[in-house]
């Protein structure tokens, strides 16, 4: 699509500041970004060798079910067992 006009000298001048000033915040941007990437990596130096691992706080392990137990359902609705057999409870 061709404009009927084109842009007059002052608002040529309008368009060039505004790309300077979203350069000007893109460059700000990018520097706040590096600087976090830095702070980041500063910090990953200073923790120690097991603060990221996820390791077990208890010795409590909860026993393997054996083949024929079966885990019980709990919390299952007597209404919604009804609902999804066909009858509604009123």
């Amino acid at each position: 699509m061709i404009p009927e006009r084109l842009p007059n000298e002052r608002e040529m001048g309008e368009m060039l500041n505004n790309v300077d000033f979203i350069k000007r915040l893109l460059e700000q941007l990018r520097d706040q970004v590096q600087q976090n990437l830095r702070h980041e990596q500063m910090q990953g130096k200073m923790k120690g060798p097991y603060e990221d691992e996820d390791v077990q706080m208890y010795d409590t392990a909860k026993p393997a079910l054996g083949v024929a137990e079966v885990k019980k359902r709990r919390g299952v609705c007597f209404f919604l067992q009804k609902r999804s057999r066909g009858f509604v409870a009123s």
